[in-house]
């Protein structure tokens, strides 16, 4: 799973940012655009997943992915109840 970190408010503060950890940002607007079972991500404490791969054999079943693609679903996976492994 590829994990980026998420969600700036500015194209400045993304700039910011970004010389001072090399971490990559992105705006919510992209990430809405990973919303199918070819490109999916989901957002979960506000970091970015790319759960493309995984779609295919999540113990929950595909339309739980399906439902939160391109979304925050901090909320979703706090209510399963998640391991910090998960």
């Amino acid at each position: 799973i590829n994990i980026f970190i998420i969600i700036m408010t500015s194209q400045q503060h993304i700039e910011e940012n970004i010389e001072k950890n090399n971490k990559k940002y992105f705006f919510r607007n992209e990430i809405t655009k990973h919303n199918n079972s070819d490109d999916l991500w989901i957002v979960i404490d506000n970091k970015v997943y790319d759960v493309t791969k995984y779609f295919s054999i999540h113990p929950g079943g595909k339309q739980v992915l399906l439902d939160v693609a391109g979304k925050d679903a901090t909320e979703r996976f706090e209510f399963v109840g998640h391991s910090h492994r998960a």
